[in-house]
């Protein structure tokens, strides 16, 4: 076959066409947000809140994202358990629950 005046195989055209579509689906894959559960202003109070009662000030880009990304209902229950009496590191509870949910969501 001729493209352009050149001898070309179908195979090569194939491979072109292929590692096209792959660049395709990358940036679209990129490019594309998940859509956030929160407004900036509801994640900001979340994360503070988390912040306070954990007690956790270096955490508050993990939070951040766990306000945009976990359900409310999901957090909330999160944080509950994380506080039982017998939890001897709630911070810890809560980011290891919290990155388990999230992984489950695809995060």
């Amino acid at each position: 076959m001729l493209v352009n005046g050149e001898k070309v195989t179908i195979n090569e055209i194939e491979k072109d066409n292929e590692s096209s579509l792959k660049r395709n689906f990358n940036f679209i894959e990129r490019g594309s947000s998940r859509a956030k559960l929160c407004s900036d202003k509801e994640a900001e109070s979340g994360a503070e809140r988390y912040i306070r009662l954990l007690g956790a000030p270096e955490c508050r880009e993990f939070f951040l994202k766990v306000m945009y990304h976990l359900p409310y209902d999901t957090r909330e229950k999160l944080l509950e358990s994380a506080n039982r009496p017998w939890i001897k590191s709630p911070k810890r509870y809560f980011t290891y629950c919290a990155k388990k949910e999230m992984a489950l969501l695809g995060y």
